[in-house]
């Protein structure tokens, strides 16, 4: 037997040697591409930017995966009508994606296309591409209009009005774009799978407003074009003599951390080792969430962690255990991750053979990913949950014998909220939009570093986070706690047109350029927040900290026809899922939760300051507990966030004290201790009389 199993084993490794040795010199599964422009032509013959409608759409269904994609639509398809109206979304919002839905970080509008005016007008379509499109995929809104028109087709004199697919500000003017002379930028599918992207250039070209040269941007750092005096010129080296390039220089894959983490927060599948970050154009995941999910230690990292030397774990433990943002984030059409639909299940069936198929999947991939339900993302919420949960693989009955009441907690405890104690990282505090930095942004707050972020030598202190309840996977009325960040906006709005203030009105305020062509602040701006008189504005002194500071920009936006300015706080909860810590780190004293100082109840400071007169309120399409009020502590050092009120609905043993439950039990040892001293005397009386 033994020596049959020899043989067996034996006959498989010559079977698989021919395969070692091919994938030896072959780093990608996937055959040769043939690279070709909008017009079918490969692009070696034509010299025009790669077209991966016809590239990619060769053996994959361009037109299925843009459609399901909502990377690609980022709630264009989800536009708000009359018979698709919203909740719990403001009139102004157009849909529940970033095209289309105001956020306080970006604070820009994009126009309705019923827009007459440019008293209406704050965000087109061409500047949404050329601001936004650096961190989503393209295809959509980047290619295709409201009517669903390619932009580089539509004929001029068939645009009608004031369309925003096709119009700009620019100078506080209406400006029509060029989009014969742009080009459109279609998905972009280099950026998500290919390992020599290059973002970087590809963001270039969008600032530059040559999008239809931004997906053959991506691929510059393959060696396959290179940019020159005359523009992006191919490598003729690498294709063979009808058009094709080997899978092996495009180096085509499944997407890894690395690809999802250009846009989604600081992340690796290797051990590279963390730097300082020199720029403040970051990314999101990190900047909202601390987020950074990768195997390396964190006492490993180049950054200047306080305590780093005894932080002996990784940054987070699933990548530390190979796992990769797909693994959870799947495609909900691939036949590997096939599951029972809970909704379509006969309830008898423990497995469902009716597998999609290979061939098709291959042909139509859904890009459509698994996801959760972070509240700030409100895009396709008909896909919320669908990813994998710590309980699809985790059985935490078999790990957690230590712990009492065990099945409660797992009810009303979310998984994070113990095992991410603390975020080593900083995060985002406070987005201040009443007030500019010379280059037209924000004022911005980051909690968790004592210094700036693009400073080397700043001490980073991490950050505990807040504590809310938040829905529990398809059990609207059991809510589980769990960790977030907390971000505090302020911006004004007006009362008069029932939306925000766009920032170009701001900019008029509070910016002029200078001789030399740069933006710099006005004298009177000078004048009113000058408070040391060096003649420059510092990022403490920019700050409408008085009524005197309020009522003067005031008045200037009602001069500019902003009839009722008020200014408006916003605090918006993002969910921290990332950054899970090895199990022996995580949360197991008692104490933490049930004890007087409770670390349920530790107050978050959500903002150094509150500007006089702002009414500051929870976002309200992120409730996540009924009746939420009274969230937010105003004090002299700054404004925080109180979570008595969002755990109202919990009553937490060793913190929480019921008062009439006291007094019944006070009364109780009262009347127990009277009733033993009359049943003494009454049986020392009856001893005497015997």
């Amino acid at each position: 037997m033994l020596i049959q199993f020899k043989n067996i084993r034996f006959l498989l490794l010559v079977l698989m040697l021919p395969i070692l040795l091919w994938a030896k010199d072959h780093k990608s599964l996937h055959p040769a591409v043939r690279l070709l422009d909008q017009h079918g032509t490969p692009v070696i013959q034509s010299g025009e930017p790669v077209s991966t409608d016809k590239t990619c759409g060769t053996c994959h269904d361009y037109q299925y995966i843009t459609a399901h994609s909502y990377h690609v639509q980022q709630g264009r398809n989800e536009f708000f009508s009359k018979d698709n109206s919203s909740d719990y979304f403001p009139d102004y919002v157009l849909s529940p994606g970033m095209f289309g839905k105001w956020c306080s970080l970006p604070n820009r509008l994009l126009a309705a296309h019923s827009v007459k005016s440019i008293e209406d007008f704050d965000l087109g379509t061409p500047e949404w591409v050329q601001k936004c499109g650096t961190c989503h995929v393209g295809g959509g809104p980047s290619e295709l209009d409201r009517q669903n028109r390619r932009y580089d087709t539509v004929d001029e004199k068939d645009v009608k009005g004031i369309n925003p697919d096709y119009f700009y500000v620019k100078n506080n003017q209406l400006k029509k774009w060029d989009w014969q002379k742009s080009g459109v930028m279609e998905m972009d599918c280099f950026l998500c799978h290919t390992t020599n992207f290059d973002r970087l250039s590809r963001d270039e070209m969008l600032r530059k407003g040559q999008f239809k040269w931004a997906v053959t941007a991506t691929l510059r750092k393959t060696g396959i074009v290179t940019r020159g005096k005359n523009g992006w010129q191919y490598n003729r080296q690498l294709f063979d003599a009808n058009g094709f390039v080997s899978a092996d220089v495009l180096q085509i894959i499944d997407p890894t951390t690395e690809n999802c983490a250009q846009c989604h927060g600081f992340g690796t599948s290797g051990h590279q080792s963390f730097n300082p970050i020199f720029s403040n154009n970051i990314l999101r995941g990190t900047l909202k969430m601390g987020r950074v999910f990768s195997p390396e230690f964190i006492s490993e990292s180049n950054l200047n962690i306080k305590g780093k030397d005894s932080l002996n774990f990784a940054w987070d433990v699933h990548a530390e255990r190979l796992v990769s943002c797909s693994n959870c984030h799947y495609s909900v059409n691939n036949p590997a991750y096939n599951k029972l639909d809970p909704d379509e299940n006969l309830g008898h069936l423990k497995f469902d053979p009716r597998i999609p198929d290979v061939n098709l999947y291959l042909n139509k991939p859904s890009h459509e990913f698994a996801k959760g339900n972070s509240c700030p993302e409100t895009v396709a919420d008909h896909l919320d949950n669908t990813m994998r949960t710590c309980q699809d693989c985790h059985d935490a009955s078999q790990a957690h014998g230590w712990l009492p009441y065990r099945e409660h907690h797992f009810k009303r405890l979310g998984c994070e909220t113990c095992h991410i104690p603390i975020k080593k990282m900083w995060a985002f505090e406070t987005a201040d939009w009443t007030v500019l930095k010379k280059n037209g942004k924000y004022i911005e707050t980051i909690r968790g570093i004592q210094g700036e972020i693009t400073d080397s030598s700043a001490l980073i202190i991490g950050f505990q986070p807040a504590i809310l309840p938040r829905v529990s996977k398809d059990q609207f009325s059991n809510y589980k706690l769990m960790p977030y960040n907390l971000i505090t906006s302020y911006y004004w709005y007006d009362q008069s047109a029932k939306r925000p203030v766009f920032t170009r009105y701001l900019k008029q305020i509070y910016l002029k350029k200078d001789k030399n062509g740069q933006w710099d602040y006005k004298s009177d701006i000078i004048q009113l927040f000058d408070a040391n008189k060096d003649g420059k504005l510092s990022k403490m002194e920019l700050r409408l900290d008085t009524p005197e500071k309020v009522e003067f920009i005031k008045n200037k936006l009602k001069e500019m026809g902003i009839a009722k300015p008020v200014i408006h706080g916003e605090v918006t909860p993002f969910s921290i899922n990332h950054n899970v810590i090895d199990s022996k780190y995580a949360i197991k004293d008692c104490n933490v939760c049930h004890s007087p100082d409770s670390r349920l109840f530790k107050e978050m400071e959500l903002a150094q300051y509150v500007p006089p007169g702002t009414d500051v309120k929870y976002a309200e399409f992120c409730a996540q507990c009924p009746d939420v009020k009274n969230i937010t502590v105003k004090r002299s050092t700054g404004l925080f966030f109180n979570p008595g009120p969002l755990l109202k609905c919990y009553y937490i043993i060793g913190h929480d004290r019921v008062k009439w439950v006291e007094i019944i039990g006070v009364l109780s040892i009262f009347f127990s201790l009277i009733g033993i001293v009359i049943h003494d005397i009454i049986r020392v009386i009856r001893r005497h009389r015997s």
